[in-house]
């Protein structure tokens, strides 16, 4: 899905760099209801970082992956957690 010609304008592809990728610091396409200015990735902030947001939620209208997903992958989401608590702040390099 989250690459080119895909959802989104960033390419979330495994083998792309991830300065090239244009998910940190880049502002959430569609926004969740609560979490007004939130990001893609934010680093440090989790709160504020959609990706973490989505994956951590079995919400109908949040939820990702959208299909077959009806338990959450709390090894995923704790890994997702980590990497963005661990991304330099302020991301200017990305």
């Amino acid at each position: 899905c989250h690459r080119p010609g895909g959802v989104g304008n960033y390419d979330a592809s495994y083998d792309t760099r991830l300065k090239d990728q244009r998910i940190v610091n880049a502002p959430a396409a569609f926004p969740l209801l609560g979490h007004d200015n939130a990001d893609i990735v934010r680093p440090k902030d989790v709160r504020h970082s959609v990706l973490w947001l989505r994956i951590g939620s079995t919400e109908p209208t949040v939820k990702m992956p959208p299909l077959a997903h009806t338990r959450i992958d709390t090894n995923a989401v704790n890994v997702v957690r980590d990497w963005i608590n661990s991304l330099p702040a302020p991301a200017s390099d990305f």
